[in-house]
């Protein structure tokens, strides 16, 4: 009974402990960038009413997606949205707002990635660019573009980041029409979606405790018994009703939703694991090519010298023939010197038979 009951206890911790453990989701890496620009209205020619502002950029970098303020934007492309700025100094300009005040500017931004390969490791270059066209309201130029560099080992850890500045019309984001912007209005709160997303049902605000949405009437027929609507699903119905309440006016914006949870698809797995083929490939080929042309390269060495010394000797000891070494004959098999003795000594004793005959 006790070897029961002990049994029966590890299996429940077990069985609790493959419950409870839940996989922690990836986390995107988080760089905060710090930007100053000087921004003004631009009257003949020449920039008047100039102000110093400073822009915080919180980029998020992932494997698949980059999220600068956390909103999603596309690589290589430009993505327009509202942002706080805070200003520095203001030259020439009206006194409606001080040094350190928080003011409300659009601001133009582009990413740019790029994947740099040497012999030993492989670096991530990430460029941001950024350009303020609009400040309380009023369209400003920025003269100056500040970009920054940024790059990042393969698990996108931070090595190093550099800033230049220069003429903005040299860009890359000057060069492209603003008409192809992606426009967000209303960009997220990551605090609201945390304080949603963390609220259970007995701790809806006061606007979500009604869980039924009225549907609206079509011309000409009774409105049909409300929709039932899942408690979960609050935060994304408030959210899609925020971007389509918008003036007609307005031109149509993309809508932005929230970033979709990272998963690793069948495709990812594949171009992961030719990844890593390629880079073992690579690491075996830089490692046993140079052993494999030094061994060739000794044994071509080799090879020529001691054909070039065997040349040399050739020529200052030539080969000759020694004595008492026969040299056979290949039709009677026997030695050309032997042959001629022979034959001689036949000839001599036939000489010496006919002396002897009366």
């Amino acid at each position: 009974m006790e070897t029961a009951g002990q049994t029966l206890c590890v299996l429940s911790f077990l069985f609790a402990s493959v419950t409870c453990t839940e996989p922690s989701p990836s986390q995107l890496n988080t760089e905060n960038i710090v930007i100053n620009v000087t921004a003004g209205t631009v009257a003949d020619t020449q920039l008047q009413d100039s102000s110093s502002l400073q822009i915080s950029l919180n980029l998020s970098v992932g494997e698949q997606q980059v999220l600068v303020n956390h909103i999603p934007v596309e690589l290589s492309g430009v993505t327009r949205f509202t942002c706080q700025a805070v200003l520095l100094d203001s030259i020439n300009g009206s006194s409606e707002f001080e040094s350190g005040d928080l003011v409300s500017t659009v601001t133009r931004v582009m990413v740019s990635q790029n994947r740099l390969y040497s012999d030993t490791e492989e670096v991530l270059a990430l460029q941001v660019f950024s350009e303020v066209i609009e400040m309380e309201g009023k369209e400003v130029q920025q003269p100056d573009m500040c970009e920054v560099k940024i790059l990042m080992s393969p698990d996108f850890q931070k090595l190093a980041q550099f800033t230049n500045i220069y003429p903005i019309g040299h860009s890359e984001i000057f060069r492209l029409p603003r008409e192809n912007d992606m426009v967000v209005t209303d960009p997220p709160n990551p605090k609201d979606e945390e304080q949603l997303i963390s609220q259970t049902t007995s701790q809806y605000p006061l606007k979500h405790t009604e869980t039924t949405q009225e549907e609206v009437a079509a011309p000409g027929k009774l409105p049909e018994t409300p929709l039932r609507m899942d408690p979960d699903l609050l935060y994304d119905v408030r959210y899609d009703d925020e971007f389509d309440v918008r003036e007609p006016s307005q031109p149509d914006h993309i809508q932005m939703e929230t970033p979709p949870k990272e998963f690793i698809s069948s495709y990812s797995a594949v171009c992961q694991w030719v990844e890593e083929l390629r880079q073992r490939l690579r690491r075996f080929s830089s490692e046993s090519l140079p052993l494999f042309f030094l061994v060739m390269w000794v044994v071509v060495i080799g090879v020529v010298g001691s054909a070039v010394i065997v040349k040399i000797l050739d020529m200052f000891f030539p080969t000759c023939e020694h004595k008492h070494i026969f040299h056979l004959n290949p039709l009677t098999l026997m030695p050309e010197d032997e042959k001629h003795t022979l034959l001689e000594n036949i000839e001599i004793e036939a000489e010496e038979e006919e002396e002897k005959k009366p």
